[in-house]
């Protein structure tokens, strides 16, 4: 007999405009046949009657959307978040760079170092929303998605089984952020205590699930209990890899939204540190951005340097990095990125940093080009100006690593823990 699970994000999960919700996406996806799969988010009526859950449902037919309607802006998800984020703006790192533009001009780009400090910012209108679902429909197991729902494990009836998924360790993404900048003790401090509250919700719940075994290792190393399963994530559908297409080598993609601030801080960090020496060298390389990006961020950046284009979200993914190199130039972050598997089905070859590269099986040189100074990120993209180059690495990563991270091989995955 299958069980009643449901799966609570603090978000909608589709359109597909981040590695989050891909991630989440396909973990529903793969539980096809598995267990009886019922969906929990925040959302608005305008979202609803616009169709959010018809088009998830037509994706995902087995899936039932139970949405919960936020009352006001006021009490909602989003409007905690943010009132969380404001308050620490009050102490937080702000970092200004001079950065000369391809054009000899020099402007400011501000960036706010902001450590990630909401923990469950839920609302009490949420908590009763998903407490009636589980009571309605007899859910036997929970699953919390992301850092806003972990503390939902306080309100949860003992006799349902608590599983929370671990998407990006928040204390690493904290430690990596406070380790950029001359952050002040207070500041410091507030990041080891959220980071032991972090610790204690992890283990008030029956299982966790991690992306890679690195972020296993790095809780059990922390004080963390809970029995920790490394359950990666996918992207696409199985036998979807796409064959290389010819490029000039000079064309670079970076997907990503920047509401998620390692996004935005890896743009800035390679625009500031190798923009400029790729355009000494060629004016044909340009940078397309996939993804939903701040008006205020995409104007500033575009102003201060050339060639920079900003595509917001695609419908098709594949029609838009054929024939480029993808970028991932993050320097904050754990998990897996999602951007690296979903160019690798596409076809497309990547340069990335250590830190990017983490929790996937990538060799530098043979499936991927690691790179973690300014100078290697350049060198690793003009190698890739020769297509027997790209050809090598996308033919790699697609034979060694992909078969890897299947809905096939997820679904086994996930159905082990649920029985």
């Amino acid at each position: 007999m299958k069980k009643n699970v449901l799966i609570v994000s603090p978000f909608p999960v589709y359109p597909l405009t981040s590695g989050g919700h891909q991630a989440i996406f396909n973990g529903m996806a793969c539980l096809k046949g598995v267990a009886n799969v019922f969906l929990v988010y925040t959302t608005t009526e305008s979202r609803v009657k616009k169709g959010e859950c018809v088009a998830l449902e037509k994706k995902l037919p087995f899936v039932k959307c139970v949405p919960f309607i936020e009352p006001s802006s006021r009490h909602n998800i989003v409007w905690a978040w943010r009132c969380v984020i404001s308050k620490m703006k009050q102490c937080c790192v702000v970092s200004k760079f001079m950065t000369g533009s391809s054009e000899g001009k020099t402007a400011v780009v501000e960036r706010e170092k902001v450590p990630s400090f909401e923990i469950g910012m839920i609302s009490e209108g949420f908590q009763k929303h998903v407490l009636s679902v589980i009571g309605k429909y007899h859910i036997d197991i929970v699953q919390m998605e992301m850092m806003e729902t972990i503390r939902m494990v306080d309100v949860l009836p003992e006799d349902v089984k608590k599983v929370f998924v671990h998407h990006e360790l928040r204390w690493v993404r904290n430690e990596l952020l406070m380790a950029q900048v001359e952050a002040a003790e207070d500041m410091r401090k507030r990041v080891e205590d959220i980071k032991k509250i972090e610790i204690e919700y992890l283990n008030r719940y029956d299982q966790i699930i991690v992306l890679s075994e690195i972020d296993r290792k790095k809780l059990q190393k922390e004080g963390v209990k809970t029995k920790i399963l490394t359950s990666f994530a996918v992207v696409g559908g199985e036998n979807q890899e796409t064959a290389i297409a010819e490029g000039d080598g000079k064309r670079l993609i970076y997907i990503g939204p920047s509401f998620h601030y390692p996004n935005y801080d890896g743009v800035l960090w390679f625009l500031e540190n190798c923009w400029s020496k790729l355009q000494a060298v060629s004016s044909d390389y340009n940078l397309q951005i996939i993804g939903n990006w701040e008006e205020g961020k995409k104007d500033t950046i575009v102003k201060m340097y050339k060639n920079v284009h900003f595509l917001g979200f695609v419908d098709d993914l594949n029609e838009v990095v054929r024939g480029s190199i993808e970028i991932v130039p993050l320097r904050i972050g754990s998990g897996i990125r999602m951007k690296i598997l979903e160019a690798a089905r596409l076809g497309v070859p990547v340069v990335s940093t250590t830190i990017g590269a983490e929790g996937l099986p990538l060799i530098d040189g043979e499936n991927v080009v690691l790179a973690d100074t300014p100078k290697e990120f350049v060198d690793g993209i003009f190698r890739l100006q020769d297509p027997k180059q790209r050809e090598h690495l996308v033919f790699n990563m697609q034979q060694s690593v992909l078969p890897k991270f299947s809905l096939d091989a997820l679904r086994e995955n996930r159905k082990s823990l649920y029985e």
